[in-house]
């Protein structure tokens, strides 16, 4: 720490929830594509319908692509979900029980 400063850059407000990013963090950084937006509007139901499904949202893939993320309560729920839907790739993640507070 110098002058009381911490050695890393703190992000602001806006950065972290979507706002103007710094300009050398800005192209790295992307948002799910619109296409992204209305495929899992018009598959949503479907995957949330499916045993273990916890949430569904949008991301990015490895390699900083729009895909849809799908999270189910254990490994075994993972079995027969799709990798993709109309050409948007399917992120699985194992969540556990998601409970409202």
């Amino acid at each position: 720490m110098q002058n009381g400063q911490p050695p890393f850059d703190i992000p602001s407000i806006e950065q972290l929830i979507g706002g103007q990013a710094s300009p050398d963090r800005q192209e790295s950084q992307s948002q799910p594509s619109t296409r992204a937006s209305q495929i899992l509007s018009k598959h949503h139901d479907a995957l949330m319908a499916r045993k273990g499904v916890t949430m569904i949202g949008e991301g990015l893939d490895a390699r900083g692509q729009p895909a849809i993320v799908v999270g189910v309560k254990n490994a075994k729920d993972l079995a027969g979900l799709p990798h993709q839907v109309d050409g948007v790739p399917i992120i699985t993640q194992v969540t556990g029980t998601i409970k409202a507070q």
